[in-house]
């Protein structure tokens, strides 16, 4: 029985330490290396001269990790001391590129080196390094001609386009999970990867068909391995913070401005522009440090003829944003049994996803709403402030829209899949797959009664209540005929 733990180092507001150091290969300077912080964001690309520097690390003990293709990758712990410069030097050793490494290419896989389409491949050690909550976000970055645009809402998938590609406006790839055909999905834990090969142009995703004219991305999860049984915990916690914000003016500069626009107008100044009071900053209002904590659990283990692998997951994300956030329970079964020229194996996922997002526009009323009026205001029936003859202004409330209006959505969805194989004569196989997904959906809005803007009374209520229930199902039958001609090579 083996026992593993993996933590990361967490990331808190203030840092003002760096580390920096010079990397070499062959005697010579060596740029463009990837240097990162693993378990963080932080991280730097070396110059021409080989050196780098890493800012805003907080003190403490990190695993420095250097990388670039054509060169082995090597990590060393650093430990960062408050007032002190932290320095860590990587020598690269040069390195061929895999070309065994075998791709799955649709129902086939693949040695690296016979793939002529275009295919990326993005391994399960790597995602792991990302403290994400979903898979279009662990890939941000990561494959090259795929373009992720992301958010930063808590569990809201991000939008993926490979190579440019929109087929009837539409720009989703096809998701295929352990064989079974999926949309875009926040349901699946990126803990429970174990490869995901982008399949990008059209000779690489022809087997697929019309639904495939946006590229694919197929994901293979993880599975148990021969050896003894391994239970695995995987646990983080980190902060989240907006990196920048927009500079906005205070009360006295808005008030200065005003009753110098209102006066070159021939226009009456508004009273809250003389002598103001009260000073909001409309963005402290909404914005909030968020949090993320993921914790997994996987037992696994496996003989010549069988393997297994359990996992549970756990993922809360408190967003930047007041009153957003997303959660996720996952649950895994994954187990194949061989025996003489039959293969049996399943695959079986259960999730369930509650997300909070955000209602109107408040990051845009944020910038709109005047400093001079308060978050706050007991003298108006909603108990919120917002614009009036005094501090003129048609935007909302930013705050009442996210407090007494709610955008939810929840989602239990089962995914499962399995399959029959048996080795037949002359170089054939047959192999017989039978898939799942059901996914029950309920979204919900909520708008209260709660007057939020000037000269606009909300006199009604609105609740809108949507309850779907889905399934869909996958019957294949292959036949496969593999030979090697020649020496192979």
């Amino acid at each position: 029985m083996a026992l593993t733990a993996v933590h990361s180092p967490l990331r808190a507001q203030g840092a003002v330490e760096r580390i920096t150091g010079t990397i070499s290969a062959q005697g010579a300077p060596l740029s463009d290396v990837r240097v990162t912080l693993v378990g963080t964001t932080l991280g730097a690309v070396s110059g021409t001269d080989g050196r780098y520097s890493i800012v805003g690390v907080n003190p403490g003990t990190y695993s420095v990790r250097a990388q670039r293709i054509g060169y082995a990758p090597q990590a060393r712990s650093v430990t960062v001391v408050a007032g002190q410069p932290a320095t860590a030097d990587f020598q690269l050793e040069v390195a061929a590129a895999t070309l065994s490494e075998i791709v799955s290419i649709g129902y086939t896989t693949q040695r690296r080196a016979t793939v002529s389409d275009a295919v990326a491949t993005v391994s399960g050690a790597e995602i792991a390094d990302q403290k994400v909550a979903t898979i279009e976000d662990a890939l941000h970055g990561r494959v090259p001609g795929v373009q992720i645009t992301t958010s930063g809402e808590p569990g809201r998938a991000a939008q993926i386009m490979i190579r440019g590609q929109s087929f009837l406006g539409n720009a989703t790839p096809l998701y295929v999970v352990d064989g079974m055909y999926l949309g875009e999905n926040t349901n699946i834990n990126p803990a429970d990867i174990e490869s995901i090969e982008v399949l990008k142009d059209a000779a690489a995703s022809a087997q697929y068909g019309a639904q495939a004219a946006n590229g694919v991305i197929v994901i293979r999860t993880k599975r148990g391995l021969q050896g003894p049984n391994r239970i695995e915990l995987r646990s983080y916690y980190g902060i989240q913070d907006i990196a920048k914000r927009v500079e906005m003016m205070n009360s006295t500069q808005w008030a200065e401005i005003t009753r110098q626009a209102y006066t070159n107008a021939g226009l009456p100044v508004p009273s809250g522009a003389v002598n103001p009071t009260i000073n909001t900053d409309w963005q402290d209002a909404i914005f909030r440090t968020g949090a993320i904590q993921d914790h997994n659990l996987q037992v696994s283990g496996g003989t010549p003829t069988a393997s297994y692998l359990l996992g549970g997951g756990f993922t809360d994300q408190t967003g930047t944003v007041i009153t957003t956030g997303f959660r996720r329970y996952s649950f895994r079964a994954n187990s194949e049994l061989r025996r003489s020229r039959l293969t049996f194996g399943e695959a079986l996922a259960l999730s369930h996803t509650n997300q909070r997002s955000l209602n109107g526009f408040p990051l845009v009323d944020a910038l709109r709403m005047v400093p001079t009026i308060p978050v706050y205001d007991a003298n108006n029936p909603s108990g919120y402030g917002y614009g009036s003859d005094a501090n003129p202004t048609f935007g909302s409330n930013p705050v009442g829209l996210l407090e007494q209006n709610e955008n939810r959505y929840q989602s239990n969805q089962v995914i499962a899949t399995g399959y029959a194989q048996a080795s037949l004569p002359w170089n054939l196989s047959y192999r017989f797959n039978l898939g799942v997904n059901y996914n029950d959906f309920n979204a919900t809005n909520w708008n209260g009664i709660a007057q939020l803007r000037y000269r606009s009374p909300n006199p009604v209520a609105r609740l809108t209540d949507r309850r779907e229930g889905t399934t869909s199902l996958l019957f294949e039958n292959l036949l496969t005929y593999n030979n090697q001609f020649g020496s192979g090579d």
